[in-house]
């Protein structure tokens, strides 16, 4: 027995070796996996005072109203009442000063208004030199588009304690209603008249045919949302002081994808990312324990497949999508308060190659007159083709063997 027991481990650890010699970690354990969170550099970039007390003016309230209004007066209406100078750069391209702004904010910062009124028309600003400057994304340097993401993640962590746990407290809100082919638009304006709450509808969905027919009550507005919606294919996120509503297209297209840190800050914790023949499971954890984010399965079974990823200054809500999107199953990802849920589905089985379709069957034709040899080519003749094989004439192109002599 004892020698059986040798023989046992002895095969056992040859089969680990084996499986290690060809590239795969043994069943139930990992590859190397690491996990750096990077750090932000100290800013460089002295800051005057003049450019201290513009930075200090774009954090003051105020609400907008705006109805078709074109682009440059509304930033006039921002530099009147915020004593700022707002700068449109109209020699860019994809710039129209007068491409209309319908806006609706209730006590937001300027700063928050500028940024939504510029993302509406397809631009961006940047805060530099004494004034807003509004330009093309494509218009910015590597310099000023950097100072742009260092913006965003600067307000977003300042957001986790101010506006967005105001946001989530409202979406908790309970809410009723009755809508029969009501417009979207209306329906976001009564919302937020009772919730207090900023919707920002998508332009490319302003319209009166995109109408709601929904009944709820005693359900919480966050649910309500998620309803009438999904009802629409659309979804939202939480950015700039408001809920914008549209396509996740859309909001892939406009470069919004701050939802997830919107929930939760540590989502949008910038990332370095190695992992070589890792187990989904353990890449999750890795990730997990980097943050000090909930991340879970939301099946029992993880995927069986590995993955080798190598991601560089990458957010962790994208890197849990690169990481998904690695293993080449569906999959969904859920952002909740509690944390992210993962989800995978059954891998898709390959399509069966189409048969090519077949010719219809064509109407006999009358024999040729006696002594009259019918000189057109006959569907399905052979013709020569080389090599001692030979292509009928019929769809599909088949191939066949010379006919016997």
């Amino acid at each position: 027995m004892a020698r059986q027991g040798v023989l046992l481990l002895l095969a056992l650890g040859w089969l680990a070796w084996t499986q290690v010699q060809a590239g795969e970690a043994p069943a139930g354990e990992s590859g190397p996996v690491r996990v750096t969170i990077v750090e932000e550099a100290a800013p460089t970039k002295a800051v005057s005072p003049a450019e201290e007390q513009l930075l200090k003016k774009l954090q003051s309230p105020l609400s907008v109203q705006f109805g078709g209004t074109p682009l440059k007066d509304a930033l006039r209406y921002f530099e009147e009442k915020g004593k700022v100078n707002v700068i449109l750069n109209t020699s860019a391209s994809g710039v129209d000063p007068l491409f209309p702004i319908t806006l609706k904010l209730d006590n937001v910062t300027l700063a928050s208004a500028i940024a939504w009124t510029a993302r509406l028309a397809g631009l961006v600003y940047i805060a530099r030199d004494e004034a807003a400057f509004v330009t093309a994304p494509t218009d910015l340097g590597p310099e000023w588009a950097a100072e742009v993401r260092a913006r965003e993640q600067a307000n977003d962590r300042a957001a986790a304690k101010t506006w967005v746990r105001k946001l989530h407290a409202k979406l908790d809100e309970p809410t009723a209603f009755s809508f029969a082919n009501t417009p979207l638009a209306e329906v976001l304006n009564y919302l937020s008249s009772r919730h207090q709450v900023n919707f920002v509808l998508d332009p490319a969905f302003v319209r009166p045919d995109n109408t709601i027919t929904l009944e709820v009550s005693d359900i919480s507005l966050k649910s309500a949302l998620g309803w009438l919606l999904r009802m629409k294919r659309l979804d939202y996120t939480l950015v700039d002081e408001a809920i914008f509503v549209s396509s996740p297209e859309r909001l892939e297209t406009l470069q919004i994808s701050r939802s997830a840190s919107s929930l939760d800050p540590r989502l949008g914790t910038m990332l370095d990312v190695e992992l070589s023949e890792a187990t989904v499971q353990r890449a999750l954890a890795a990730l997990a324990e980097a943050t000090g984010v909930n991340i879970t399965l939301g099946a029992e079974q993880a995927p069986s497949v590995r993955v080798s990823l190598s991601l560089n200054h990458i957010t962790l809500d994208q890197a849990i999508k690169k990481l998904a999107g690695s293993t080449g199953l569906p999959f969904a990802v859920s952002v909740g308060k509690e944390g992210v849920v993962v989800w995978f589905g059954p891998k898709k089985p390959t399509p069966l190659p189409r048969e090519a379709p077949k010719p219809p069957a064509e109407e006999p034709k009358a024999p040729p007159e006696t002594g009259q040899p019918n000189k057109e080519a006959k569907p399905g003749a052979r013709l020569p083709h080389g090599d001692g094989l030979e292509v009928t004439g019929q769809a599909g192109l088949m191939l066949s063997p010379p006919a016997a002599a």
